[in-house]
């Protein structure tokens, strides 16, 4: 019962601190370089700026991302923001998911999968977010796609570890708010698998 109350409370402080930090830093904030709002649904434009949570689904809710964040050990894929890539869907990410939905059908192996993996972070930009880490909504489902576009606040890729901002699309599916109408907005219409 006590490691239950101090787990609450360490979250509780995280929330609190990641909260203070976006608010300071949403007032210095530029968009991504070639970022048009106009990609952002309207209805979802109430999420930018506000804070949530990296937390990958249990195997009930959403099979295919639990079975994700296994195999990458507690951790998140997420690719880098470019000029390329601001304003569409993230099409290395959506490639990612795919292999993993092959994977989970059983049309291809573990080892098929990790390789893919492997290939495609030499190739491209990705970083993984650890699970319970602190993000701030940059662009909801732009162009009412699969991917966030975050600003990581706390964990490994965090401005302070980092030593400068690193936007990233993540999944939306792995996006978590303490606010269940915030979740509510940001899952309408999005089956997670």
């Amino acid at each position: 019962m006590m490691q239950n109350w101090k787990a609450v409370m360490m979250r509780s402080l995280i929330l609190v601190a990641a909260t203070l930090f976006s608010f300071v830093v949403m007032a210095n904030e530029a968009p991504p370089p070639g970022f048009d709002p106009a990609s952002v649904p309207e209805r979802l434009r109430l999420l930018e700026g506000r804070t949530a949570f990296i937390k990958i689904p249990s195997q009930h809710d959403a099979p295919l991302f639990a079975a994700q964040g296994a195999m990458l050990k507690g951790n998140v894929p997420a690719q880098v923001v470019t000029p390329e890539n601001t304003t569409s869907i993230p099409l290395e990410l959506a490639l990612r998911e795919r292999e993993f939905d092959r994977f989970a059908q059983g049309h291809i192996s573990e080892a098929d999968v990790v390789a893919f993996m492997d290939k495609q972070s030499s190739a491209t930009n990705f970083v993984m977010l650890e699970d319970g880490a602190a993000v701030r909504i940059i662009a909801p489902r732009v162009n009412n796609g699969f991917a966030t576009q975050v600003l990581p606040l706390t964990g490994r890729m965090s401005e302070a570890k980092l030593g400068g901002e690193l936007h990233v699309w993540v999944s939306t599916c792995f996006l978590r708010f303490t606010s269940a109408a915030d979740q509510e907005l940001l899952n309408r219409g999005k089956v997670c698998r």
